[in-house]
């Protein structure tokens, strides 16, 4: 009994072949239909091309002249062959090979920023061939780095521009393509007026969640484009645009010459006349003051002790956390973005407007 079943596990061991997954085809049969004919031909055309994929035994089997590549010639000769000018060696006998290269999940991502990474996994199906020896190849390394680990890749943006990953398994001759767009923020016009204009610790911590806070925008929304229209005078010092003139500025050239603009006591009290200033205070705690409630691209009013108008800003937005203001200030040199710095001295941050509803 023992010896029954050493000698059944041999046989187990013994009998399963590659063979079985071995394919044989007439030399010259491209699409498989196991004839050869003027469609062969045309389908080898198609696939220098591009418009018809040639894999596995039908790429072996279209490799009529047997050069070890497929091309025009193939096509000549399959050609030449069925009116008997050339001869197609019979039949030939290709190894197990993968089936279906694809990628292992979708692939929703297509735009890199320079410094980002992004893994790629591919999956296929083996057929009872070995485990490929996959190429990942890039086709613009200089902007796009690539670093294989099996049947992955991780990739490094280093520059702008555009590249696609092609991965090739160079026995099935399958192959599959994925082109990204890669983009450098730095190289947009705002984000060097963004970085050389906030004010706070470690701009460079800061400029780029403020810059894609930025660019999330809509120019369409009234508030937004009044905003990005401030930002384009960052940089400008306070003795060519004071408080006033700033947010007067960025309103008329956002399509906005109606709304109430001047000396920013004549605006808070236009605001407080018509009922739209809204009062703000700090925690009693803290001492901090919560904007939440106040929609991006709202003035900002500081009074003085009197509860006089001595200065105005746009409400830019909460970014992580932080909530930034978009003001020409004296004490900063002009326009400049940076954290709501609350009250301090005679200004006393008091009232919050939103002049566009």
């Amino acid at each position: 009994m023992k010896r029954f079943i050493v000698i059944l596990i041999c046989l187990v061991m013994v009998f399963p072949s590659v063979s079985l997954a071995e394919e044989t085809r007439l030399l010259g049969d491209a699409d498989g239909n196991g004839r050869v004919n003027a469609a062969d031909a045309a389908l080898v055309l198609r696939y220098l091309v591009q418009l018809t994929p040639l894999v596995g035994a039908n790429w072996y089997a279209a490799d009529a002249n047997g050069d070890g590549k497929v091309d025009s010639a193939d096509a000549a000769f399959i050609l030449r062959a069925l009116v008997e000018l050339a001869h197609l060696d019979g039949e030939i006998t290709v190894p197990p090979m993968i089936s279906n290269l694809r990628w292992a999940a979708p692939l929703n991502k297509t735009t890199l920023e320079v410094g980002e990474q992004l893994t790629l996994t591919v999956a296929y199906d083996l057929d009872g061939a070995a485990p490929p020896k996959l190429e990942f190849v890039c086709s613009n390394p200089a902007i796009l780095s690539l670093t294989q680990t099996g049947d992955s890749c991780v990739l490094t943006a280093l520059w702008a521009g555009f590249a696609t990953v092609k991965v090739l398994d160079p026995l099935s001759r399958w192959e599959i393509f994925f082109t990204l767009t890669l983009t450098d923020k730095r190289a947009h016009p705002l984000y060097y007026k963004i970085y050389s204009n906030l004010r706070i610790v470690d701009p460079d911590f800061w400029t780029n969640p403020v810059f894609d806070y930025v660019m999330s925008l809509d120019p369409n929304n009234g508030c937004h484009r009044v905003m990005l229209t401030g930002m384009e005078l960052l940089g400008k010092t306070y003795s060519e645009y004071d408080c006033s003139k700033f947010t007067m500025t960025a309103f008329k050239d956002a399509g906005f010459p109606n709304v109430k603009t001047g000396a920013s006591r004549d605006q808070l009290n236009y605001y407080k006349n018509a009922g739209l200033a809204n009062p703000l205070s700090p925690n009693p705690f803290t001492g901090q003051f919560d904007l939440s409630m106040v929609p991006p691209g709202s003035l900002l009013f500081w009074v003085d002790k009197n509860g006089v108008s001595n200065h105005i800003g746009f409400y830019l937005g909460r970014i992580n956390g932080m909530d930034f203001l978009l003001e020409s200030a004296s004490g900063a040199g002009g326009v400049v973005i940076r954290p709501n710095w609350g009250s301090s001295g005679s200004y006393t941050l008091a009232y919050w407007v939103a002049p566009l509803g």
